[in-house]
């Protein structure tokens, strides 16, 4: 009986329905987020900056990608640092040609060896006191960082932990 009650099917609707659940729960908090952001920048409120840190290593297929979706974003005030993670492709020419058309985005060369390396590099560079992170293969929609910025209205705040959904063309992943 256990058995015909733990059906592929049955196992599938409720694998489906929690994913659901989770989904729906996280876009509340982003509609949250939304409404915060537009107060925001109704308001005569400063808007704070945020850095975005980037750790890069053999990227320049993809990171193309990323800064023209960070170029999109309707936060107005931020930085992108990439750092290089001793990349043996051509990522660091593809960020200098963005820093050239944009001085927001900057390219460090990594201190150490591997990624909590490199973004402790960024970290130590950052302007500005939110940090944002996010992998070179990542598209945020334009929403991304004022979305996070509105997490920041709060003075009882000790940390941000943001979703970044994986999007692929192939598999049970890239359907949606």
């Amino acid at each position: 009986m256990f058995e015909q009650f733990w059906s592929f099917q049955t196992f599938w609707m409720l694998f489906v329905g929690i994913q659901v659940s989770l989904w729906l729960r996280m876009e509340s908090g982003y509609s949250k987020a939304r409404i915060a952001a537009r107060k925001r920048r109704d308001s005569t409120k400063e808007v704070q900056g945020i850095s975005v840190i980037v750790a890069a290593k053999n990227e320049a297929d993809q990171i193309g990608n990323l800064l023209s979706a960070l170029e999109a974003q309707v936060h107005p005030v931020f930085e992108v640092i990439v750092v290089d993670d001793h990349s043996t492709d051509s990522t660091a020419d593809v960020v200098r040609r963005w820093n050239n058309r944009d001085s927001r985005y900057s390219l460090l060369e990594s201190d150490g060896s591997g990624k909590k390396a490199a973004l402790q590099t960024g970290i130590e560079a950052a302007k500005y006191d939110i940090c944002a992170f996010t992998d070179a293969d990542c598209f945020p929609p334009p929403s991304w960082l004022a979305r996070h910025a509105s997490y920041y209205d709060s003075d009882s705040r000790v940390g941000v932990v943001g979703f970044a959904p994986l999007r692929t063309k192939k598999g049970l992943l890239g359907l949606v």
